[in-house]
């Protein structure tokens, strides 16, 4: 819902390697199939951290590492095959040491997973994986974030916490806090770069690796 106080905080900086592609709900699954989309979440579940993109290489070893520190962490990712592998306790990629953690988050339940973007108000901090890549011309394409927000706008609630972590051209953290609240959404806006390399974001999120 809407809130009259504002409260943004605005970290720009530069931004790193990796992508993930993101496509509208309405794309990937049918107008009848939305209301059954996959959830592990129930309706008492209350999540410490929401990663949006979690299934990806930036956002599983990201939320993996979140859960090995004892936090429980949601993955929203619409790939809900990728969710199903991810359940039972396989990492659908190359990530050295991801295994383990996984099997622990799972064993603990300190992981959940869920395609329902409704689920995303679960969790009182939201983290996107989604980046803004650029085109032939060298321009930012935004519109995969564009999408991606559209989706989560109506589960966003005041004061939560929302972290781009991903690639995106800069000006990317302004422009989203300005459209939030021209939206009646008032959120804490920040930007977080993601400067792992690929197969290793694990090892290299852990605290000896300097964070901004």
């Amino acid at each position: 819902e809407a809130c009259s106080t504002r409260d943004c905080s605005l970290i720009l900086t530069n931004s790193a390697l990796f992508r993930l592609p993101y496509f509208k709900l309405e794309a990937c699954v049918g107008v009848d199939e939305r209301s059954e989309r996959m959830t592990d979440v129930s309706n008492d579940t209350q999540a410490d951290i929401c990663i949006v993109g979690g299934a990806g290489h930036v956002g599983l070893p990201l939320a993996l590492v979140f859960a090995s520190k004892g936090l429980r962490v949601l993955i929203f990712d619409i790939n809900e095959h990728t969710l199903e592998t991810i359940k039972q306790g396989i990492v659908p990629f190359m990530e050295h040491g991801a295994e383990p953690l996984l099997k622990q988050a799972l064993e603990k339940e300190l992981l959940y997973l869920s395609s329902n973007p409704a689920d995303v108000a679960k969790a009182s901090t939201t983290i996107i994986t989604i980046g803004t890549p650029v085109d032939e011309f060298l321009n930012p394409v935004l519109k995969l974030i564009k999408d991606c927000m559209e989706d989560l706008l109506p589960y966003l609630s005041c004061g939560q916490l929302l972290i781009l972590r991903s690639t995106v051209y800069p000006g990317t953290t302004e422009w989203l806090d300005k459209y939030l609240s021209s939206n009646g959404k008032q959120l804490k806006v920040a930007f977080c770069p993601e400067r792992v390399v690929q197969g290793h974001a694990i090892e290299e999120s852990q605290p000896d690796c300097p964070r901004l």
